[in-house]
Order: C-alpha cells, then sequence, then structure tokens
C-alpha cells in the first residue's frame, strides 16, 4: 500500500480485519457491535442467539495467528508493557483473519489458553 506511513499500515490493516470479521457476521445473521473506545480489551461484540461474545480480531500475512497482546507504540505510550497471553479476561473468542485472503478463523479463547502456545498457524 504506497501512499500510507508506516506506522499507519498496521492500524489501517487492522481496521479493515475488523470490518471484514463485522460483514462476514451479518452475512452469516449475527449481530456485530463496535467498540466506542480504541483501548478496551476486545474488538467487538457479537450477539449469537441472544448470548453476546467478546471478540478479539488478530491479522496475519504470514498465517500465525497470534494469541498475545502488546501495548501499541507511539509518543503518547513511550513506556513499553511486556507482551501478556490473552485469557478470558480479555475476551471469548479470538477471530484471526488471514490478509491474503480473508479467510477467518474462530477461535474459543478456552482452546486458546488450553494450548499454552504463543500462535496457532
Amino acid at each position: 500500500m504506497s501512499g500510507y506511513l508506516k506506522g499507519n499500515l498496521a492500524g489501517i490493516q487492522g481496521a479493515g480485519n475488523e470490518q471484514l470479521v463485522a460483514a462476514r457476521a451479518l452475512k452469516h445473521g449475527f449481530i456485530a457491535f463496535f467498540k466506542l473506545w480504541s483501548d478496551t480489551k476486545y474488538d467487538m461484540v457479537i450477539d449469537c442467539e441472544n448470548e453476546l461474545f467478546r471478540i478479539q480480531i488478530k491479522g496475519t500475512s504470514t498465517g500465525s495467528i497470534a494469541f498475545t497482546t502488546r501495548q501499541r507504540g507511539g509518543v503518547q505510550q513511550p513506556k513499553k508493557k511486556p507482551v501478556r497471553f490473552y485469557t478470558r479476561d480479555d475476551c471469548d473468542v479470538i477471530i484471526g483473519v488471514d490478509s491474503n485472503t480473508g479467510d477467518c478463523y474462530v477461535l474459543p479463547i478456552d482452546y486458546v489458553v488450553a494450548s499454552g502456545k504463543p500462535s496457532a498457524r
């Protein structure tokens, strides 16, 4: 993607992944709710048969979906926090989005935690 500053590309790709997941959810009959504040633990909520699921969306171009979170960089946050694993306190589901194909992979957080791994292929 030409014309974008390197530091902005990850945010743009992340926003696109969120929109893609919302579109897929709607096409399959689910209702998707977006967050209003950027610093929440999850990216959206999906209503499935009157049950709400907190969704964390992770993009990948390598086929590896990360199960870890990190603090965003920037001047406003000069102190970096260490990488940590997602838990049930963060979200209910991780949805991985393949940025090469648009395929989505739904991983319940209980599976993610039980795997004990930092990522999945």
